[in-house]
């Protein structure tokens, strides 16, 4: 157990031990000592002093609210002391030039962005952008000249608002890439009093007026500021709403799962898909997904409206674990889904149209009273029935034509489907039920087939395929057009050009006008 200690630097309360408090108080007592016949001694031990202080914050954790031994000793190895900026001092003429240059690059490296106001002209945004990059500041005045007309004074606004002033002689020097001791404390205090000291001697008066129209300039920029901050709490506030109200949109949205649009129940769509255990959990899923981002960004921007400072981990690492969730559920749900669509099967069932008395078939549709609403799913054409009492869906066969080896027609019903087995694709295929009509030389077809009960979609299609043999002719009615069809034909027509027409079939399995 050590003792510990409450001290005030430069405005600030620091809890230190007291072995630490002892090597410090002799540091600081060393320093006033070395720079007391200074005329700008004590202003640099105070600016040394906010440099310790802003070091101290540096090393005050959650965890660690003393400064230790091993902190001072550390703060004052990086500041340097009064022997060591003399030792230097007698060394310096000796040290090689590459060396000098290398140090300097190094340093460069550690330069921090802020605004020169020591060179500044409205808000030091152009001095801190040269500093920072080591470019001449007129060449980056020039350059924010030259977009002054486009988006120009945006930036420099936006930069003046975000980017903090070069206060302390600490961020002066860290602006420049210096390393912020001792000695480039002195060294900048030394160079700011003696460039005061110049402007003052070679002109009162511009030196006066300079300073009011800083003021001046100052002012507005201040006024600028504060409302380019109100614009931002505002927007901040809108983008809150926003989120909220998405956020209850996306629940209401769940909750109402079953709101009809167009005479259709998204509920009844969706468990033709799949069950609704697994629509709950992808829905859930979906929520983690888009919600947690959603109350992290609320959250963040509430944090920097109302400048709440607090950084905890676990509610970072809680909110990640429920999206890694959502996105676990979509997935492995999706997955389990889409497993039930991996075997294919088929039906088929062929019937001989051989009681037409003549050489033309004439294919129409048959009428029923049933209006679908269409739907297109994975290349085929389904439709919901919107004037029953329960919806339900039905598919639209294809329609072919092809060449036969035989002296008759013939018509092929091949029904097919998917099912996570061949058993299950089969059985869904064999619930499929299809209407035709046969009077004579007329065959009537169904403008869809029905599920038969089969409460999920599994890609269930027909093709219908009618045999003509060679010779021989066909008629399609207007009413064929409602149907997915393909009828190749040398002339090349295609819709409702090739409706109400004779087709005599050829040779090379192709139509032609008769």
């Amino acid at each position: 157990m050590k003792k510990t200690i409450s001290i005030n630097l430069s405005g600030f309360i620091f809890t230190i031990d007291e072995d630490a408090y002892s090597i410090l108080s002799q540091y600081l007592t060393l320093l006033k000592n070395h720079f007391e016949k200074e005329e700008e001694g004590h202003e640099i031990v105070s600016d040394i002093e906010s440099r310790i202080a802003e070091l101290f914050k540096e090393r005050i954790t959650d965890s660690k609210q003393v400064i230790t031994i091993e902190d001072i000793n550390e703060i004052i190895a990086m500041l340097g002391t009064p022997e060591m900026i003399i030792d230097e001092d007698k060394s310096e003429p000796e040290q090689k030039t590459e060396e000098k240059q290398q140090e300097k690059n190094n340093e460069k490296d550690n330069r921090k962005f802020f605004r020169d106001i020591d060179d500044r002209v409205l808000g030091g945004v152009c001095s801190g952008l040269g500093a920072y990059f080591g470019i001449d500041t007129v060449i980056i005045r020039i350059l924010m000249i030259l977009l002054f007309f486009g988006f120009g004074p945006v930036l420099y606004i936006i930069l003046w608002v975000v980017i903090p002033p070069a206060l302390t002689t600490a961020q002066k020097l860290q602006m420049k890439g210096e390393k912020v001791n001792v000695k480039n404390i002195e060294s900048s205090i030394k160079e700011e009093v003696n460039s005061v000291k110049e402007n003052f001697k070679k002109n009162k008066y511009l030196d006066h007026t300079s300073s009011i129209i800083h003021k001046i300039l100052s002012i507005i920029g201040t006024i600028i500021r504060a409302f380019f901050k109100v614009i931002v709490i505002i927007i901040g506030i809108a983008i809150i709403i926003i989120c909220v109200m998405l956020l209850m949109s996306l629940l209401g949205f769940i909750h109402f799962a079953s709101i009809n649009t167009t005479d259709i129940s998204f509920d009844y769509i969706w468990q033709m898909f799949a069950s609704s255990t697994s629509i709950w959990l992808i829905l859930i899923g979906l929520v983690l997904i888009i919600g947690v981002p959603m109350v992290f960004i609320l959250y963040g921007i509430i944090k920097i409206i109302f400048r709440i400072k607090t950084s905890n981990k676990i509610v970072g690492i809680t909110g990640l674990m429920f999206w890694l969730m959502g996105l676990f559920l979509v997935i492995g749900i999706s997955f389990n889904e889409v497993y039930n669509f991996r075997s294919n099967a088929s039906i088929s069932e062929t019937i001989k149209l051989d009681s037409i008395n003549h050489d033309t078939l004439y294919i129409d549709i048959l009428h029923e009273k049933n209006t679908l609403e269409p739907i297109m799913l994975f290349d085929h054409q389904y439709g919901f029935d919107t004037e029953s009492d329960s919806t339900e869906l039905y598919g639209y066969p294809d329609l072919e034509f092809e060449k036969s080896d035989s002296s008759f027609f013939e018509l092929i019903i091949k029904k097919n489907s998917k099912g996570k087995n061949k058993k299950e694709a089969q059985l869904f295929a064999s619930k499929i039920t299809y209407k035709i009509k046969q009077t004579d030389s007329l065959l009537s077809l169904s403008e869809f087939f029905d599920f038969n009960g089969a409460k999920k979609w599994r890609m269930q299609n027909i093709t219908l395929t009618i045999k003509v043999p060679k010779n021989k002719t066909i008629h399609l009615s207007k009413s064929i057009n409602r149907l997915p069809f393909y009828i190749s034909n040398e002339e090349d027509f295609y819709g409702e050009e090739i409706m109400e027409k004779y087709w005599k079939m050829n040779q090379n399995g192709s139509f032609s006008l008769k």
